[in-house]
């Protein structure tokens, strides 16, 4: 990391942290508090390097899984009075693999909840954040993969928006979600619906 953060300073964009042409990692000869220092660090690092920053985020999601225990880590950012740090927090969140809005609510709507400190409109950006990464159009896969994602994102949106005990926020979230998000792709699937083959 701290090479990373020379070459870069130095204006040497060729050096990568993690080098596109490998599929894994191997941090098998860490120990787990090794690993959870490791995490740390990274997350020190992102907050301090901007020019790496990107690929910093890449190594912490290629080395964690989101969890209780992970998500740990961004509880100071979260629980700040320096917005900046929230907008880290939301930054690196958003790069969870797979899709961190609608796979991990609890941590969402931690999320949420930290944004809404910061007042309505941190929060409506923070909202608009998370509904345009969650959209199934960036989850990836061939064009049937993403209709079929978009179709079970649907109902699981409609299943917590009928839920009578549903957070305020996590409601507003998924209202979102509903109608704008969802938007792009459902007319699409109708109009394919109707083509005669």
């Amino acid at each position: 990391m701290t090479r990373l953060a020379e070459k870069r300073a130095a204006g040497d964009w060729s050096y990568r942290l993690l080098p596109r042409q490998e599929s894994a990692i191997s941090l098998a000869g860490l120990r787990r508090l090794d690993l959870t220092e490791f995490r740390a660090r990274t997350l020190e690092t992102i907050e301090s390097d901007k020019l790496g920053r990107l690929e910093l985020i890449d190594l912490f999601w290629s080395t964690t899984a989101l969890d209780e225990n992970s998500f740990k880590l961004f509880r100071p950012w979260l629980s700040s009075t320096d917005e900046t740090k929230l907008n880290l927090a939301v930054s690196v969140l958003a790069e969870v693999p797979g899709n961190f809005a609608l796979a991990h609510s609890n941590e969402l709507l931690e999320t949420l909840i930290a944004a809404e400190r910061f007042g309505d409109d941190r929060l409506r950006k923070v909202i608009g954040h998370f509904v345009t990464r969650a959209h199934p159009l960036l989850q990836g896969g061939w064009e049937h993969d993403q209709s079929h994602v978009g179709m079970k994102a649907r109902e699981q949106i409609e299943i917590a928006l009928a839920d009578p005990k549903q957070h305020p926020l996590m409601k507003r979230f998924y209202e979102e979600m509903k109608s704008s998000a969802l938007a792009h792709v459902l007319p699409r699937l109708e109009e394919e619906d109707e083509e005669e083959f």
